[in-house]
Order: C-alpha cells, then structure tokens, then sequence
C-alpha cells in the first residue's frame, strides 16, 4: 500500500513539475519575443500587457507552440507524466488566451 502511495505522489509531483514548465516557458518566449519585436518594452510593461494586453493575445498564440518539440522530447524519454503536464498547461495557457479573446 505504501508503495503506491509513493507512486502515486511520484506521479502528481512529475505532472505539476510538467506543468509548471508548460505554463512558464510560453510567457519567458513571448517576452522573448515581444522583447525582440519592441525593445523599448521594459519589464514592467510586459506584465501590464500580459495581464490586459490586446498585443498579447497572438504573440502568446505563436509562443505556445515551444510546448510542443518539449512535449515531443519528453515523450521520447519516456516523461510520459511530465509530457501530460506539458498538455496540462498548454491547456491552461489556452484557456487564457480564450479569456483573453472574449474580454477584449
């Protein structure tokens, strides 16, 4: 019984791990791409268009392509959670670009 336990919260913590990379890396490569594309933009302009942004809608749409060649990776691994983590938050980030299109 135990053993499962530990199985179990081997899995839920690979998932979240998975997650939070799925979630992270599409905002660090649109601020790299937004950075790119208007270097005038500091930091804090950033956060104010991710949070309210009409440019930021499509710019996150491109950037959440990155999930995918480290979907396909993990999965060549055999990172089968983390890869399901990277799902995860691709789905999160989708629903906040859906959020986004219908508030703006």
């Amino acid at each position: 019984m135990t053993e499962n336990k530990t199985l179990t919260q081997k899995r839920n913590k690979e998932i979240l791990i998975g997650l939070a990379i799925g979630t992270f890396l599409p905002v660090v490569f649109s601020f790299v791409l937004l950075a790119s594309r208007y270097p005038e933009i500091i930091q804090t302009d950033f956060f104010k268009t991710l949070w309210g942004g009409a440019k930021f809608g499509p710019i996150l749409r491109l950037s959440v392509l990155i999930n995918l060649p480290v979907f396909f990776v993990l999965l060549q691994f055999n990172k089968d959670n983390y890869s399901r983590g990277i799902l995860l938050g691709t789905f999160v980030i989708g629903l906040y670009i859906f959020a986004l299109h219908l508030i703006g």
